[in-house]
């Protein structure tokens, strides 16, 4: 069992990692106004392999118009973590938000519908889009970990 005090210096240096990567100039500059008509939609995404290759994560996120007192768009995401033979399955709720050129998604569990048996918690899953266009969004997972993820259309088409 890995001390908590290494559990918490390794979880800093992978978010330390994932701003350094994200400091640099964004590909897509997305304007506020125009997040709705490039974010908003289904999508499904999975991750590439973290944990030194042992995990990784799918799922799908549904984007629609904010309510009338909100000032954010909202979401719904189920993530599916699978790391070796066990699965986590979890519903969260999010809101999605543009600022300096990039997209976020920040992300609030809801709901776990299955948990690994090894598993010590769950943070939610938040992600940031340094590449956005209406198809494809490609960023990182930015929870327990850090990976980078795509973000696409189901069968490929908007929604």
């Amino acid at each position: 069992m890995v001390p908590l005090m290494a559990r918490m210096a390794a979880m800093a240096a992978l978010f330390m990692a994932a701003c350094a990567v994200l400091s640099g100039e964004s590909k897509a500059q997305v304007e506020t106004e125009n997040l709705e008509l490039t974010v908003r939609g289904d999508w499904v995404f999975r991750t590439e392999p973290y944990r030194s290759g042992f995990c990784v994560m799918s799922g799908r996120m549904s984007v629609f118009a904010p309510r009338v007192d909100e000032d954010k768009d909202g979401c719904a995401l189920t993530a599916v973590e699978i790391c070796g033979d066990e699965k986590s399955i979890v519903e969260q709720s999010c809101r999605v938000s543009a600022r300096e050129g990039r997209v976020y998604v920040d992300s609030e569990i809801i709901n776990m519908l299955q948990t690994k048996p090894s598993s010590t918690g769950y943070a939610p899953d938040n992600f940031v889009f340094v590449d956005v266009t209406s198809t494809r969004l490609d960023g990182y997972l930015v929870s327990a970990v850090s990976a980078p993820v795509v973000f696409s259309r189901p069968d490929g088409g908007l929604s």
